[in-house]
């Protein structure tokens, strides 16, 4: 996604430098209205994923509570606004489901404390082993609240880009479902890597409970993309 092809670049090349679109001043004052210390920073040239690909030119963007929770990462080179949108719901206007099982804010460290904690009645090693119980469990600890998650900052997203005029123009994903319902899909391969191996076939119990989950993702999706969606359109509180 060069950044010339871009419809609606997060950053323009001005001076020897990337700085914010006009669009995406206009996103970052809204979110001031929630946070006014919060701070949009490019992407460092020299940054990479976890899989060593650049992150200049990747068109993504991140927010790490447990880093800095006033600030929101986001490529110079290849990001839509829709990007700064969806990294600015994340810090300003988070999902209620970040806070289950006691497992606190989504991206906090004591969220990720409790994933390593077996003591928590909720870790999936407390259910029955080849159970769909324990489908459930890894569904709802470690999966679920990302899909959710990443729903709710897709409609803050919209929201906002809808209360400022702002078309969704990001074509790394036609529709605002796509990018969260890739983190439902998670499950199926988390817990046969844990349960099961890659290759192990389900029994009836689990793949029924697979099933179930299927039905139910974009259901879930929906409606969280939809309170989020009204997060932004009602403004701070």
């Amino acid at each position: 996604m060069a950044g010339d092809k871009l419809q609606n670049a997060a950053f323009v090349f001005q001076d020897g430098e990337y700085v914010q679109s006009e669009n995406t001043k206009r996103i970052m004052e809204e979110l001031r209205g929630y946070n006014p210390d919060i701070k949009l920073q490019p992407y460092n040239s020299v940054q990479a994923s976890g899989d060593g690909n650049p992150m200049w030119g990747s068109g993504g963007g991140y927010y790490d509570f447990a880093g800095n929770p006033n600030v929101i990462y986001v490529d110079p080179v290849g990001a839509d606004t829709h990007v700064v949108a969806h990294e600015g719901g994340h810090a300003v206007a988070a999902s209620k489901l970040q806070e289950f099982g006691g497992g606190g804010r989504f991206g906090s460290l004591d969220r990720f404390e409790k994933f390593r904690d077996k003591s928590n009645p909720h870790h999936p090693a407390n259910a029955p082993k080849r159970s769909g119980a324990r489908v459930r469990a890894v569904h709802e600890m470690f999966t679920k609240p990302t899909m959710i998650e990443e729903a709710s900052a897709q409609g803050f997203a919209m929201g906002l880009q809808d209360k400022l005029g702002i078309p969704y123009t990001n074509t790394m994903y036609k529709h605002p479902y796509d990018y969260p319902a890739t983190f439902g899909k998670d499950t199926k391969p988390m817990y046969q890597m844990n349960e099961i191996g890659m290759d192990g076939e389900l029994n009836a119990d689990e793949a029924a409970e697979f099933e179930v989950l299927r039905k139910s993702a974009i259901p879930a999706i929906d409606r969280e993309y939809k309170l989020g969606y009204e997060r932004a359109m009602q403004g701070p509180r």
